[in-house]
């Protein structure tokens, strides 16, 4: 199997907040009640301060001025805050993807195994969670666990996770610092992205 479809991807697609506004555009997002905003923000970013300081740039002329703007607040965010927000995302071996593909058996136990000891193994070197490249999940809609457009596809599981171990294993020999920016990037890049389905929608 080389492409997984829509409905094999059900457990990755996170329940969004209740109360949160329908966002389809920057027009939707300059005017989305603050408070709605925030919840929505602070529940793709895990960070509420970021979100906070995203809303309070409004109205934005455009995506790209959005895009800036979270890319400044993660970067103005007190290092210790931002391990916090690394270090509350799913471990790589538990994500909903790669859990998914577990159980219906398109993941071997050994191959889950490997990925598991791996991250473990980053994570004791390095002092904080492994987070994956967003490139890797194949999409902006994967990143923020909503449901792929008509038609789209992602790559197959055994790539993800053979693309996924080749970058642990990388990442891990860095110096810290290195591999400590390389987290942030990967988190400013998954803010982007996650930013994208809100703003630039594809239907």
């Amino acid at each position: 199997m080389n492409t997984t479809d829509t409905t094999s991807f059900s457990p990755l697609f996170a329940t969004r907040p209740a109360a949160t506004p329908a966002v389809h555009d920057l027009a939707d997002f300059n005017s989305a009640p603050a408070e709605q905003l925030t919840t929505l923000l602070t529940f793709m970013t895990t960070c509420r301060e970021l979100a906070r300081t995203v809303i309070v740039g409004r109205p934005y002329r455009s995506a790209a001025d959005v895009y800036a703007a979270a890319s400044r607040a993660l970067h103005t965010l007190p290092t210790p805050l931002v391990t916090d927000i690394v270090n509350v995302h799913r471990p790589i071996d538990r994500v909903p993807l790669i859990e998914d593909a577990a159980r219906r058996g398109l993941l071997s136990e050994d191959r889950l195994a490997e990925l598991r000891e791996d991250a473990l193994g980053y994570a004791a070197v390095q002092g904080h969670l492994f987070i994956a490249d967003p490139v890797v999940w194949g999409s902006p809609q994967a990143v923020a666990m909503i449901p792929l457009p008509d038609g789209a596809t992602v790559p197959p599981v055994d790539d993800i996770v053979t693309g996924l171990l080749a970058d642990l294993d990388r990442r891990t020999l860095l110096p810290p610092a290195d591999a400590w920016r390389l987290t942030v990037s990967h988190l400013e890049e998954s803010n982007r992205q996650k930013l994208v389905t809100l703003l630039e929608p594809t239907d």
